[in-house]
């Protein structure tokens, strides 16, 4: 099956209590691009962070006209301060994007980085 839909996410590799301090974005922007002819209605991103250091982020982006690419910058995503000022030492977490169209998963990754 070919994909419908492309989602970069530029998130930092690293976070921690220190960048939270001084605002530094986990992630950066979204770009959403529409792979097919037709129209992609009910578009919705899903953000889920492993293990929890910030709250489930989700956007309702509505209809993504065929072939149109859309950015979403900045994406404010809620850190939990007190889960990241708790790392003592390197912890793997994980970002998990999702899309999907008309109630449909049309796209899934899952982005590494430390804490």
């Amino acid at each position: 099956m070919e994909p419908r839909l492309t989602l970069d996410c530029a998130c930092i590799a690293q976070m921690s209590y220190t960048l939270y301090q001084s605002e530094t974005p986990l992630v950066r922007s979204l770009c959403a691009r529409n792979l097919t002819e037709d129209a992609l209605t009910d578009v919705t991103v899903r953000l889920r962070f492993s293990p929890g250091f910030a709250e489930e982020f989700t956007l309702t982006l509505g209809t993504l006209p065929a072939g149109e690419l859309i950015e979403i910058s900045p994406v404010s995503i809620n850190l939990h301060p007190e889960f990241l000022r708790t790392v003592t030492e390197r912890t793997h977490a994980q970002v998990t994007a999702e899309v999907t169209a008309a109630g449909e998963l049309i796209f899934s990754d899952t982005i590494d980085l430390d804490l």
